[in-house]
């Protein structure tokens, strides 16, 4: 269940206050995608990275969330230093690839930026609980509710997707469980025939978690919930 994004560490960034976590997030993810000099996007993967060693994230989630950008990473390089890098001034030759010493650079800024967005994103999951960080939400949004923005409505709606996630992982854990003891499954068989595999447990995923959704909107009912009309939040005790 490390997939259930939050998973409580007991780390000062975990202890943080919501609202602060989720500015912080956004201020380096925008100042990441903003046109700042090379080195202040380097500057805030640095800085990321040692707020992911504070919150104690661990070298292996490090490990695959950089292997799941490894191919955004090469197609970025090869795009601005190869294609696009042949027309330029600095090219030079490795073999018979032309490489632009710009394009590089520029690739390199372009890896910061989808780095620097991710880790913010991540970080901000992976160290706040669903409910703090919906709280968190509404209370820097609460503002556009003055104007009919249903904002706890759709933070409501956010917090209950987070929370749906792990419930999916788990549910299509069981269901290739009881493929391989069925003797099939998506980790027997060559590429292909574990690609197909896939197609015959999406269906009964889909038909849990709808019967899922349906028993929390009748839990919802039952308690009487009306979205924000007098209602009250349980804070945590430190």
């Amino acid at each position: 269940m490390e997939f259930g994004l939050y998973v409580a560490r007991d780390s000062s960034v975990e202890r943080a206050d919501p609202r602060l976590k989720i500015l912080l997030a956004f201020v380096c993810a925008l100042t990441a995608i903003l046109p700042v000099p090379a080195y202040v996007k380097f500057a805030i993967v640095a800085v990321l990275l040692g707020v992911w060693v504070a919150a104690r994230l661990g070298v292996k989630l490090l490990a695959i969330t950089l292997a799941s950008l490894a191919f955004f990473f090469v197609t970025t390089l090869v795009l601005r230093a190869v294609i696009r890098g042949a027309r330029a001034a600095d090219v030079v030759s490795w073999g018979p690839i032309p490489i632009s010493g710009s394009g590089a650079l520029d690739g390199l800024q372009m890896c910061a930026q989808i780095l620097a967005v991710v880790l913010s994103l991540t970080i901000l999951v992976r160290t706040t609980a669903p409910t703090e960080l919906g709280g968190g939400i509404e209370d820097l949004l609460g503002w556009s509710g003055r104007l009919g923005v249903p904002v706890h409505e759709s933070v409501m709606m956010f917090t209950i997707s987070l929370r749906f996630l792990p419930v999916m992982v788990e549910e299509f854990e069981r269901l290739q469980t009881a493929q391989l003891a069925r003797g099939g499954g998506v980790q027997r068989g060559s590429l292909i025939a574990r690609l197909r595999a896939i197609g015959p447990m999406l269906i009964p995923l889909v038909i849990v978690t709808l019967g899922r959704a349906k028993e929390l909107s009748e839990a919802m009912e039952s308690r009487c919930y009306r979205g924000d009309v007098d209602r009250t939040r349980l804070p945590r005790r430190v």
